[in-house]
């Protein structure tokens, strides 16, 4: 199997572990991923009663691009007829899946020409199966997803011949 073929294999059901990681993902990891962003959300749609606000919402000490991700996740929902928070909850899931699948292809992608192949095939089962990466993968909270980030910048940084915005792309 070439190099291309077993990658498309491997990320193909890497898609349907992560879905099915996702669903089977209830609750959240961290205080952050729930009161610092869902809570942030829910109190921006109306959803939750400002006696239940975190401290921080009132303050406005904490980052707001995950709440306001989330708050158009949920009008979006709101508008399609998804009501429960736990289906809306699980949309967050699945974003974030498909921002660490986008990631995580395209720096096995950038990867392709610096691994002996050899490597090859054990780095692509690691790169989307190393046991705790499924679990983070499906997490909305700003750890995943500025790693994710982070992930993206060096994909763009790594390949020898850049462009001249590379930088402003890594950035």
């Amino acid at each position: 199997m070439m190099r291309g073929d077993f990658h498309r294999t491997v990320f193909a059901i890497a898609v349907i572990f992560h879905c099915i990681t996702a669903w089977f993902s209830t609750g959240y990891h961290s205080e952050d991923e729930h009161h610092q962003v869902i809570g942030f959300a829910e109190a921006r749609t109306g959803e939750l009663p400002p006696a239940e606000w975190a401290w921080e919402y009132e303050e406005r000490i904490r980052p707001s691009a995950l709440p306001w991700i989330a708050t158009g996740v949920f009008e979006l929902a709101d508008t399609v007829g998804v009501e429960d928070p736990f289906d809306k909850t699980l949309l967050l899931r699945l974003l974030t899946v498909a921002l660490a699948l986008v990631a995580v292809h395209g720096f096995v992608n950038a990867m392709h020409g610096t691994l002996a192949a050899d490597l090859w095939k054990p780095f692509v089962i690691i790169a989307y199966f190393l046991w705790f990466l499924p679990f983070l993968h499906v997490r909305f909270c700003s750890e995943t997803w500025s790693g994710l980030f982070v992930l993206m910048g060096l994909t763009i940084v790594l390949p020898e011949s850049h462009d001249r915005w590379w930088a402003a792309r890594a950035g």
